[in-house]
């Protein structure tokens, strides 16, 4: 479960605060792009507790808001935060993964919380890597029907499936594969994850808005209109 993230009132640190509990675990100040924090040594279990040198309780009711933060730079300890990828987030950092996805999918057992923008990029990659572009198109176009239709979602002129932004994105992808030099597809999806392509405006580069989200653009592929995507 996430922490909840929580600042008061002289703004000086973020505190991240259990949800279940409401106790304060850890609270990091920002500085200069550097990180300093501290964490709630009450929240620890017994056995590192005991480790600990006892001090005595302190009030800083009195501290402004610059010599809170000073004193928070000189005794917080220097952090590093490392987040974790978002292919790690979607739990398709593995070959397992990827596949468990993508079969989901196909089965129409993926939650449809997990069916966000990213996760149409990993489809593509997966239908691309293993049937070729072309078949690629096919599938997804047929497979994104059918896991809408899985999860409530009506395929009609105004909603659901969008057959120019699919083809549009695929297109994109099988590009973003040819010009990458990595054969591991892990690695592969990572960077695609990273990749300016799934940013949702990187289609209007191409398309201006009255053309790609017409009702002819939804129902059939529709040419760009203001560049080409070059394959």
């Amino acid at each position: 479960m996430e922490p909840i993230k929580y600042v008061f009132g002289l703004k000086t640190a973020t505190f991240y605060i259990c949800p279940n509990c409401g106790c304060y675990v850890a609270a990091i100040v920002e500085h200069q792009n550097k990180l300093f924090s501290a964490i709630n040594t009450s929240t620890l279990n017994n056995e590192l507790k005991s480790l600990l040198k006892k001090n005595e309780r302190t009030n800083f009711g009195q501290e402004t808001r610059a010599s809170r933060k000073e004193r928070r730079l000189a005794n917080w300890t220097p952090t590093f935060i490392k987040s974790k990828t978002l292919s790690e987030q979607m739990r398709i950092d593995t070959l397992e993964g990827f596949n468990g996805f993508a079969k989901q999918f196909q089965d129409g057992t993926l939650p449809k919380n997990k069916w966000t923008h990213q996760a149409h990029f990993v489809i593509a990659l997966w239908l691309i890597l293993r049937h070729g572009v072309e078949s690629a198109k096919e599938l997804a176009r047929s497979g994104i029907k059918k896991y809408n239709e899985a999860t409530g979602v009506a395929n009609t002129d105004l909603d659901g499936y969008h057959e120019t932004i699919t083809m549009f994105y695929l297109d994109s992808v099988q590009n973003f594969i040819k010009t990458s030099n990595d054969d591991n597809e892990i690695e592969l999806l990572t960077k695609l994850l990273k990749n300016d392509i799934i940013d949702k405006n990187y289609p209007l580069d191409f398309y201006s808005p009255e053309k790609l989200f017409s009702k002819e653009a939804r129902l059939s592929w529709v040419q760009p209109d203001l560049k080409e995507l070059l394959k």
